[in-house]
């Protein structure tokens, strides 16, 4: 084996060895960068004969990435979830503050104010007073429904909107990932950039908290990103649309096909947003529709049953459009105090008919419950809701915390082995340059002797 064999094997090791210190300070560089992995730096031996003059060292290989796809899936899951739930939660706590279970106001205030007037004209069923007190507790009580009503269609309508924002981010993410497709199809080694690596799979990532996604690599390198596991929303070169709209009553979504694809995404903000919008706030509105119609024909009916001041059958006194829209149209009826029925039919100027208002307050009109009761047990329901949506909240939180701290464990930076790996590939170089610094001698030397 020649003094210049060693001597290049030498020089290719110290290339190896810097190439290895550069691939180690990458990766303190982006310890803390999203998506970022470790990357292992590969020294290869090289073959060493001396018997036929082959000197040996190492040589550099391709950096071995530490990223571990079951990870990635795990985390991608769990941020679906938490996304979920996140999601749902913001939608549903905005409505925490309007269905007060106290009693003591909004709504089921204005409705014990009715029926305690009810009982107050039956003490003074003549005074005018009494009279209209009732009408103006009536008119507190559609107000309030109103009001409530307004409410939920306020908090539809804005989740329509943010189901449209979140749409419009799905697409622009889906395009970014089309646009990594085409770098990696154009040029395979930028696939193997981890600089590129990351930012992919952090666009994955951000991408899963919107939506739950499966991504699939193809053998070029490229991503396909399946929407549910069955809608595609990015394959190779191509991304495709994703659109949202809101009928009415339910917001739907709709592939680049014109197929309606709601029931396909299982998790994600964007869930959480149709979870809120297509089956939460409706079931709420109808009940408190159910509530406002089974009330105001309650009243209707009992005075109906009685006459007023001059003798005549009792008038209304309440309105709305459609059973389904009670809540939200509910008026009190253009009468005057006089036209209250106070009295039964058998009775002209008691109280009788009074009284009977006054009752209703105790009798189950609805499912077996009074309407005080009717409207405690709605109220208990979006407490249930909004307190089951903080619990799966907390536990999907704390999976997500759980497997990003799995997937560092298996491909994070720890900055302790990178510094070992440092000292490490120090010392190798080190050695390595005394080795050449020798040679180098031993080299001169031999010339010299030569000449």
């Amino acid at each position: 084996m020649s003094l210049f064999g060693a001597l290049n094997a030498s020089a290719n090791s110290l290339e190896a060895f810097s190439r290895a210190l550069a691939v180690t300070q990458n990766n303190v560089t982006n310890a803390n960068t999203p998506g970022y992995v470790r990357q292992r730096p590969t020294l290869l031996p090289k073959l060493f004969d001396p018997a036929q003059g082959v000197a040996g060292g190492v040589t550099a290989g391709s950096p071995e990435s530490g990223r571990r796809d079951y990870a990635e899936r795990a985390v991608r899951r769990q941020n679906s979830l938490a996304g979920r739930f996140s999601e749902l939660l913001a939608q549903l706590t905005r409505l925490e503050g309007a269905f007060d279970p106290t009693g003591t106001k909004g709504l089921p205030r204005a409705i014990n104010r009715l029926f305690e007037s009810f009982s107050a004209l039956a003490v003074s069923p003549n005074d005018l007073l009494s009279r209209q007190a009732v009408l103006d507790r009536a008119g507190d009580v559609a107000r309030e429904f109103r009001a409530m009503d307004g409410e939920l269609a306020r908090a539809q309508q804005e989740a329509v909107e943010q189901s449209t924002r979140l749409v419009g981010r799905i697409q622009a993410l889906s395009e970014r990932l089309r646009g990594f497709n085409t770098e990696i199809r154009s040029n395979r080694d930028v696939g193997a950039d981890p600089g590129m690596d990351a930012e992919v799979y952090s666009t994955l990532e951000e991408l899963s908290a919107l939506a739950d996604i499966q991504a699939l690599q193809a053998s070029d390198g490229t991503l396909t990103v399946l929407l549910g596991g069955q809608t595609p929303l990015a394959i190779g070169q191509e991304a495709y649309a994703l659109s949202a709209s809101f009928d009415g009553a339910e917001i739907r979504l709709t592939d680049a096909g014109g197929n309606d694809v709601t029931e396909v995404l299982q998790g994600g903000r964007l869930r959480g947003v149709l979870d809120a919008a297509n089956t939460h706030l409706p079931a709420w509105r109808q009940e408190l529709h159910r509530l406002a119609a089974g009330l105001a024909d309650a009243v209707n009916a009992a005075l109906a049953n009685g006459v007023d001041q001059n003798g005549v059958p009792g008038a209304a006194l309440f309105s709305y459009a459609l059973a389904s829209q009670a809540a939200g149209t509910l008026q009190v009826a253009p009468i005057l105090p006089e036209q209250l029925a106070a009295a039964a039919a058998a009775g002209p100027g008691g109280n009788a008919n009074a009284l009977d208002l006054a009752a209703l307050v105790r009798d189950p009109q609805l499912d077996g419950l009074t309407f005080p009761a009717f409207y405690a047990r709605l109220a208990a329901g979006v407490g249930q809701e909004i307190s089951r949506g903080m619990q799966n909240h907390e536990t999907a939180s704390a999976l997500l915390v759980q497997a990003r701290e799995l997937r560092h464990q298996e491909s994070g930076v720890s900055l302790d082995e990178e510094a070992a790996r440092l000292i490490e590939l120090q010392r190798a170089y080190q050695a390595t340059a005394r080795l050449v610094t020798v040679l180098d001698s031993l080299t001169e030397t031999t010339i010299n002797m030569l000449r």
